[in-house]
């Protein structure tokens, strides 16, 4: 008979769930590591994960994102959906979590624990949807792609461009931006082509506080005087 030690580490259930996810994080070194978003899917409850999927496999998702999303092995989708969901519902709270997956896990369990209502959740997800369809008819299958003036090449999917134009987009409908499209689309182009400091919001150290706010303020700008033509 083979015997063997085998060694448990026993997480107490009041453990905050930073910690938990840290130890998570940790112990998962072998193999192929999991992505952040892959250990808040395994830590987090049902409703979140149901909600989540919810959204994930809406047709507007789909459209917008091309369908380079669906069904990721590595979960992308899962969490890009997770930013919209967390900046929609508290990015003026971003300043004081130390990480982006530190404000995503709080957002998971705001979920989970009810502390958004369900008419909260079904308010976000109608706000979604109407955002990924007004990406979509502004940028087609440019949206949520690096676009600059000199080149019709399609660019990979952006997550920072993902979570700042769904986010404020879902401001409006879409009768409110269409008289407004090429203005819109032109502005967001040129941003990408001269703005040096927008591109680098997009490029490197996207989830610094700095950056973020750097990102939402340039393309609110362009909506807010796109509109007021």
């Amino acid at each position: 008979v083979y015997s063997t030690q085998i060694i448990a580490n026993v997480v107490d259930p009041q453990t905050p769930d930073q910690v938990k996810f840290d130890i998570f994080k940790r112990i998962n070194t072998g193999g192929s590591p999991l992505t952040a978003q892959e250990i808040r899917h395994c830590m987090s409850k049902k409703k979140s994960r149901d909600f989540i999927q919810r959204l994930v496999s809406r047709k507007e998702f789909q459209s917008a994102t091309g369908e380079k999303l669906k069904d990721h092995p590595r979960m992308v989708d899962r969490e890009v959906v997770l930013r919209f969901v967390a900046f929609r519902s508290n990015r003026e709270q971003y300043d004081n979590f130390d990480t982006l997956d530190s404000f995503l896990t709080d957002i998971t369990k705001q979920i989970d624990s009810g502390m958004l209502s369900e008419e909260q959740l079904q308010q976000l997800e109608t706000d979604f949807a109407r955002a990924m369809e007004n990406s979509f008819k502004l940028f087609g299958d440019h949206a949520f792609r690096k676009w600059d003036k000199h080149t019709e090449r399609l660019n990979p999917f952006n997550r920072a461009l993902f979570d700042t134009w769904s986010v404020l987009l879902a401001d409006y409908q879409w009768e409110q931006l269409k008289h407004h499209k090429v203005d819109i689309v032109a502005r967001a182009r040129q941003l990408m082509t001269s703005d040096f400091s927008f591109l680098n919001a997009i490029t490197t150290s996207t989830n610094a506080a700095s950056r973020i706010n750097v990102r939402f303020s340039a393309i609110k700008k362009i909506l807010q005087e796109s509109m007021a033509k």
